[in-house]
């Protein structure tokens, strides 16, 4: 039995209201990733917390509809590293913060080879956070090795 192959449904009019202007310090690139891609760069406690099993039911039904949805996002630190440079794809850290893991899940579970996420990152005075309340010690960004 051949499965169907179903895209993400996620139209430029959408993609581009979820591309905000640019805000002060910070910059915004649009990749493709592999669903598990994104789940692999949730932050640990996004990534231990209990999903509802009924949001992701309702999403791939969504994407099997072709139904918009909006595109994922991660937050990232600044590329020390590279002075500011965008991240390549096989380099996106584990993120400070993310948007979209319900969506992740429910596009691994339809098999979706890839899915849009906006990956934002701050310049390296921010906390590197949507929330404007989490604070971050300067130098303690989580990375894979020292989550």
């Amino acid at each position: 039995m051949r499965l169907k192959k179903y895209k993400y449904p996620c139209s430029d009019k959408v993609m581009k209201l979820s591309l905000s202007p640019k805000a002060l310090g910070r910059k915004e690139k649009l990749y493709y990733l592999d669903p598990q891609d994104f789940i692999d760069r949730l932050p640990v406690r996004m990534a231990k917390t209990e999903h509802d099993r009924d949001k992701v039911k309702k999403l791939a039904e969504r994407i099997k509809k072709g139904l918009d949805i909006d595109p994922l996002f991660l937050w990232v630190p600044y590329n020390e590293d590279e002075d500011g440079k965008e991240y390549p794809s096989h380099r996106i850290p584990v993120a400070l913060d993310a948007e979209g893991r319900h969506r992740a899940m429910a596009s691994r579970s339809l098999h979706l080879e890839e899915i849009p996420v906006i990956v934002v990152m701050h310049d390296k005075h921010h906390s590197g956070s949507r929330n404007a309340n989490w604070q971050m010690e300067e130098g303690t960004y989580p990375t894979p090795g020292n989550q």
